[in-house]
């Protein structure tokens, strides 16, 4: 069974992963068509300030959203801390309307957000992934209303993790759960280790979870 990475920036060379790498938003559809893997497309919220063209974002995501290797819309969300978040606000307003046609997962980017994307959670109808999710006060049990639309992929931070913390990730069901290597370098298979044992999983197991999960959300021919 292979390993699941649902969001990496980087290529991957091990044959024993399937991964959805970060695209960038300025390549063309051929240059998309030709990457050989699946991927993802959208504006990263660090990149909408105060003189974001909202039209030609939004315009370069529908031409490249029904693209095959497009798997899932993202890394896009909302950021409190870096760039504009009214503009980013209409940003995903725009990307929702799109993909109420495409219904592809959406990958979030959320930081001090954590709580401002519930009702974007709540009226989607199509899958969304969490990136990085840390979980925060009541987080948890605020998003296990949305269990069967929302996953929440673990990744670099599950280092981190203090025994507290560990506690409140046990309680997620495991259907929710996804993971990710994003820019950090670790090798997802020591992730998936590392996840295993915050999990108080079986490696075989989480690996066969995660599996199940990731095509529950679409299925990458």
């Amino acid at each position: 069974m292979l390993y699941i990475d649902i969001h990496t920036h980087k290529k991957v060379a091990h044959s024993g992963t399937i991964f959805v790498r970060n695209a960038y938003d300025f390549l063309s559809n051929d240059s998309l068509l030709n990457l050989g893997y699946p991927i993802s497309v959208g504006t990263h919220p660090w990149h909408i300030g105060d003189d974001f063209l909202l039209e030609n974002a939004l315009k370069y995501l529908e031409n490249t959203i029904g693209l095959d290797p497009v798997y899932q819309i993202g890394e896009i969300g909302l950021d409190r801390k870096r760039g504009n978040f009214q503009n980013q606000l209409k940003y995903l307003e725009g990307v929702w309307e799109i993909n109420k046609k495409y219904q592809k997962p959406i990958l979030l980017h959320l930081v001090g957000a954590e709580y401002d994307i519930i009702p974007w959670i709540r009226k989607a109808n199509f899958p969304i992934i969490w990136h990085g999710f840390y979980p925060k006060g009541d987080l948890v049990e605020k998003l296990l209303v949305f269990r069967g639309k929302l996953m929440v992929s673990l990744g670099k931070k599950i280092f981190l993790s203090k025994e507290e913390i560990s506690a409140v990730l046990r309680t997620l069901p495991f259907d929710m759960v996804l993971c990710e290597s994003d820019n950090s370098g670790i090798p997802i298979e020591e992730i998936y280790q590392r996840i295993s044992m915050v999990l108080e999983l079986d490696s075989m197991e989480l690996k066969n979870i995660i599996w199940n999960n990731f095509n529950k959300l679409r299925k990458y021919e």
